[in-house]
């Protein structure tokens, strides 16, 4: 059975790309920059929960690793790669980055919401699978944590 895809998320998807775009460009000292950044990520993360489906653990890990993780890992190995090559066409005057410090945030920074978002639905599926009040209790708690 096929389904019908929404177009309001698109559109919210859509609009969550235009404000990371938006939010890169501007100064980080504006009032837009903190609206922006207030919710941006929290709306892609909420357009991904929306469409959460319970399936067996495996097949869930499994299609997470194949959509999340060799994304990141393929998108950070060619970093390492050309960051070697920059290195060595330049003679060792030094690469743009350095890939093995840990430190570094070109790599561990440019995609970080790749890795997050695998962890945080792998930890809500955990939680799901366990006891579905759980999930809510750790959210009113931290409604409640984050208004304190």
């Amino acid at each position: 059975m096929k389904t019908e895809r929404l177009n309001q998320f698109d559109i919210l998807k859509g609009v969550g790309i235009l404000l990371v775009m938006i939010g890169h460009a501007i100064s980080t000292n504006s009032i837009v920059y903190n609206l922006i950044y207030g919710f941006h990520m929290p709306l892609f993360f909420f357009c991904s929960g929306f469409f959460f489906k319970d399936r067996q653990l495996m097949e869930s890990f499994t299609k997470d690793v194949k959509g999340l993780l060799v994304p990141w890992m393929t998108f950070s190995c060619v970093l390492v790669l050309c960051s070697f090559v920059l290195q060595f066409l330049s003679n060792g005057i030094g690469p743009l980055f350095q890939p093995l410090d840990e430190n570094c945030y070109i790599l561990y920074h440019t995609i970080w919401f790749l890795l997050c978002l695998f962890i945080v639905r792998l930890l809500y599926l955990l939680m799901w699978k366990c006891n579905r009040h759980i999930i809510s209790v750790l959210c009113v708690g931290g409604d409640f944590w984050h208004l304190h």
